[in-house]
Parts: C-alpha cells; sequence; structure tokens
C-alpha cells in the first residue's frame, strides 16, 4: 500500500509542472457514484474480499481547472465488515470474531488526467486518471450479540471496551474516536458521451490511521506479567455464560467458538477450563488479538457526472457579465 501511495505521488507530479501549458476553459460539473466498499484488515487479509463487499453510493462535484488538474468534492456511504469464520486460518477461526460497520466519507481530491481531458469541442474524450486527496470519515464497529435469547442483535463495540481501554490495567489504551482521518488515493478512467456528459470507472484505497475498523488491534484486556484482568468482573446472567462478564464474552470468543465446535447452544452448554485453554495455545496464547497494523477500507464504482459548459454554469456567468456592463460602453 505504501509503495501504491508513492507510485500515485511520482504519476502526479508532473501534471504541477506542466499543466500550465495546456489550458483549457475550466468548468464545474456534478455526478454520483454507485459501486461497493470493503475493507482490510484483522478480519479480512486479502484487499478485496467477494463475502464483504457492500453496496455503496455518492455524489460529487468537480471542478475541472484543465485537461490534466482537476478539484473534486466527494461524499460516499457504504459499508464493511468482515468474519474470522471465513478464514483459512485455524487460529483465527478459533479467535471467532465478527464485525459490521457504515462509512460515511467527506473528502476532497485532486485529480490528474494521464492523456489529458477536455470533452469541450470533442477535444479530449478519453483519459484514465490517479487521485490523491484527504478525507474525514465516520465508522461504528458492531457484532451480534452472544446470548441467542437476544435474537441476532447487533451491538455496538468500541463503548464495550473489548480491549481494556481505560481500565487501570492499560492507562494509556484511550478509547478509539469513531470520526477519523484517512488518505484515499487511487486510479480510474472517464469517457465523454458528449461535451456534457461523463461516465467512468474508479477504484479507491483509503489509508486511515487507525486500527480499529474491526475493533480490533492489539491484545486481550490480560497483563500477563501479573496476570491481572481488565476485564469487567460483573458476571453476565450469572451461571449461564460461565459467570464471565458481558465484556469479556464480547472479547473473548473462543468460548463461543468451541461450543458450537461442540454441537451446542452457548448460555445451555459451557466449554470446560481445560477445553478452552487447550483452545487458546491453539490460537497462538491468551495475549494477542490483532497485529497493530493500520486498517485500510476501499470504494470502488461507476461515476455518471454532468457537465456545466457552453450554455450551462459557464455560459451564464458571460450572460450576467453582459447585462450587467454600460450601454453607453458598447460600439
Amino acid at each position: 500500500m505504501k509503495k501504491f501511495g508513492f507510485s500515485i505521488f511520482l504519476l502526479c507530479l508532473p501534471f504541477f509542472i506542466n499543466a500550465q501549458h495546456h489550458w483549457s476553459r475550466p468548468y464545474f460539473e456534478v455526478g454520483g457514484l454507485i459501486g461497493v466498499s470493503n475493507y482490510s484488515g484483522e478480519l479480512v487479509n486479502s484487499i478485496m474480499d467477494i463475502k464483504h463487499m457492500h453496496l455503496a453510493g455518492g455524489v460529487f462535484g468537480r471542478y475541472n481547472l484543465n485537461r490534466f488538474v482537476s478539484f473534486r468534492l466527494q461524499g460516499v456511504y457504504g459499508g464493511i465488515s468482515g468474519d474470522d469464520k471465513d478464514s483459512k486460518d485455524i487460529r483465527n477461526n478459533i479467535r471467532n470474531v465478527h464485525f459490521k460497520s457504515h462509512i460515511l466519507e467527506i473528502g476532497a481530491f485532486a485529480e490528474f488526467n494521464l492523456m489529458g481531458y477536455n470533452p469541450t469541442g470533442h477535444d479530449r474524450m478519453f483519459s484514465p486518471y490517479v487521485f490523491l486527496g484527504f478525507s474525514v470519515f465516520n465508522y461504528n464497529p458492531k457484532a451480534r450479540h452472544f446470548d441467542p435469547n437476544r435474537d441476532g442483535e447487533w451491538v455496538p463495540l468500541q463503548p464495550m471496551h473489548t480491549e481494556g481501554q481505560s481500565s487501570s490495567v492499560f492507562p494509556n489504551r484511550d478509547p478509539y474516536g469513531l470520526t477519523q482521518l484517512s488518505i484515499p488515493m487511487g486510479l480510474g478512467f472517464k469517457f465523454a458521451v458528449h461535451s456534457t456528459l461523463n461516465i467512468g470507472f474508479e477504484i479507491g484505497f483509503r489509508k486511515t490511521f487507525t486500527d480499529y475498523l474491526d475493533d480490533v488491534a492489539q491484545t486481550y484486556p490480560i497483563d500477563l506479567v501479573n496476570n491481572q484482568s481488565a476485564y469487567d468482573q460483573n458476571p453476565y446472567r450469572a451461571g449461564e455464560f460461565g459467570n464471565l462478564s458481558e465484556q469479556e464474552l464480547m472479547s473473548d470468543r473462543t468460548y463461543e467458538y468451541i461450543v458450537q465446535q461442540n454441537g451446542g447452544t452457548f448460555g445451555a452448554d459451557f466449554p470446560t477450563n481445560d477445553e478452552y485453554e487447550a483452545h487458546v495455545a491453539q490460537r497462538g496464547g491468551a495475549l494477542v488479538r490483532g497485529d497493530k497494523s493500520l486498517d485500510w477500507y476501499l470504494i470502488t464504482g461507476v461515476t455518471l457526472s454532468y457537465n456545466f459548459i457552453d450554455e450551462g454554469l459557464a455560459k451564464s456567468r458571460q450572460r450576467r457579465k453582459r447585462k450587467a456592463g454600460c450601454k453607453s460602453a458598447q460600439f
């Protein structure tokens, strides 16, 4: 991903230097995007997992400065998800974590048309492009509650502090924010059907600065130096779930995995301590929950936009300017 971002920068650099020699009249356009969104992180290792693609859509406005450089303001809404059940790694299967979340993004991008693009007068009707920018996005990871009596209810994970955030054991582990920054980068191509209508396709990668899109980042909230637990100690429905708290059962879903593997019902059945310790050893120990790498999300889709040229905004501005002029000065 870092190499991809650097490649985008190198592709963009010549346009800052040479675009001034290839001016066409600036114009404005508006349009929409329809496509899919997905994420890459601890629960989905591939960059695009078909099982966890979600419908995404958005609107944008684009100011085309010249043939080569454009600026875009865009809003997009989509979804992301992941599930350890889909992993081919047995350690992830035993971890047994899953999540889903919305993604609401507002971003500003600079676009660079590699071949030059100017649909006015059918000058340059096609071009691939690359883009780079920044965005603000909101998300809220949720998981199904383990209690079968709650009928698959999706519960927000951030308030659960599943990795011991704000606990005395981890005083420097603060709750993560649900609004974050990201760096969008990507590539696409666009084609002018005629001078006012464009269609295109793009794939955009978003580098985030959080590892908590999936609520999985660091360790289970247990201090292995003194074996002190940071879990809430209040049992959830005492006796039915091993006298463990809701926080622990939402964080450590290996208990649930063992019951499912045994063909039981979570709540009616519960694994023995020996069963649990054996599975913990198999998943790689009691500590590691995530790998500390930052998460990414992607927005891929088809774009359709309308250019305000000729009889559009540019022309209307010229008409207003002429009307505002002094008649006595006209010859």
